[in-house]
């Protein structure tokens, strides 16, 4: 009784988070949704991510160029960037999305023949998609090097370094999870996983990894960040951009016209935190769905006996009649 009651309600979960899917892609707005519908919207996230993971979709996309490099850290308002890019027509790869070019940055992040920046860039717009949510210098220096390639960034960021250290110390606990099991059993994860630890460990602590949870610490490498990217990148070519701000300077930047819409704030902390939650919650419970399975075709396989043998019993019950 009681595995019928468990399996039952994974179930529902998995419905009340696929059916938050698909209202809520990207996120809950934060701006009009309650806590409730944010909390579920982090469980669909979860549920989603992990699932693509096992089995990624292959969606046909046609091939474009990269046109767009967000060098902003994550927790700076990323999730709500991509909604509003989407919304202005380009192609994100951010979060759910990596997953389909996991093999290039296992070849990127090959430990004897990375591939080179160049081709990574083309084939990662060969791939479908024209914006790169990459804050790694080596790219940035190697777009500013080569200015035939014609690419924009955009530096996200937040109303306080401070905040911004609080906002990514309370989820930092992320990477540790998707190097658990399961998640570190998936073979396509090894290059997403090396990726991120470059990122999110190496750059967002300027190399100092052992302080990726450290809010003073997170902080300074905040502000170093801006400063090296303001170093680095012609004015020409980076739009400074706070979500806050709307849409004008976004699309005066990207020279495309201003949505009559709101801009879009998805995935705040009350998100993240379900849908880290969910990825966690993961790892606990992956050793019991093979017994669910297992139990699932039992139940099945002994309901299919049962019938056989009632009929067999009805046959002999009519032949002695």
């Amino acid at each position: 009784m009681f595995s019928h009651k468990l399996l039952v309600g994974l179930l529902l979960l998995l419905m009340c988070a696929s059916m938050m899917g698909a209202a809520q892609i990207g996120g809950a707005d934060t701006q009009t949704s309650s806590w409730f519908v944010r909390t579920l919207s982090g469980i669909s996230e979860g549920f989603r991510l992990a699932l693509k993971a096992i089995l990624p979709e292959a969606p046909q996309r046609l091939p474009t160029k990269t046109k767009l490099i967000s060098v902003g850290f994550a927790r700076t308002g990323t999730t709500s960037f991509v909604t509003a890019l989407k919304q202005l027509g380009y192609t994100p790869c951010h979060d759910n999305e990596v997953v389909e070019v996991a093999d290039l940055l296992a070849q990127r992040f090959n430990d004897t023949h990375p591939m080179p920046v160049g081709e990574f860039l083309h084939e990662f717009g060969a791939r479908g998609f024209d914006v790169l949510f990459w804050f790694s210098y080596e790219i940035v220096d190697w777009v500013v090097q080569h200015p035939e390639v014609d690419i924009k960034f955009v530096l996200t960021y937040r109303d306080s370094g401070r905040k911004w250290a609080e906002s990514w110390a309370s989820v930092s606990h992320g990477m540790d999870i998707l190097s658990s099991r399961p998640f570190i059993w998936i073979q396509r994860f090894h290059g997403i996983l090396k990726a991120y630890k470059h990122l999110l460990w190496e750059i967002q602590t300027q190399g100092r990894p052992e302080l990726r949870a450290d809010v003073d610490a997170l902080e300074e490498s905040y502000y170093k960040h801006i400063e090296r990217v303001r170093a680095m990148i012609p004015p020409d070519k980076l739009l400074e951009f706070n979500l806050n701000q709307g849409w004008k300077p976004l699309c005066e930047f990207l020279g495309m016209p201003v949505p009559d819409t709101k801009m879009p704030h998805v995935n705040d902390r009350v998100v993240m935190q379900a849908l880290l939650a969910t990825l966690g919650m993961i790892t606990w419970i992956w050793p019991i769905a093979p017994l669910l399975l297992a139990y699932c075709l039992l139940v099945v396989v002994r309901r299919c006996v049962g019938l056989i043998g009632f009929g067999q019993e009805e046959n002999h019950a009519k032949k002695r009649q």
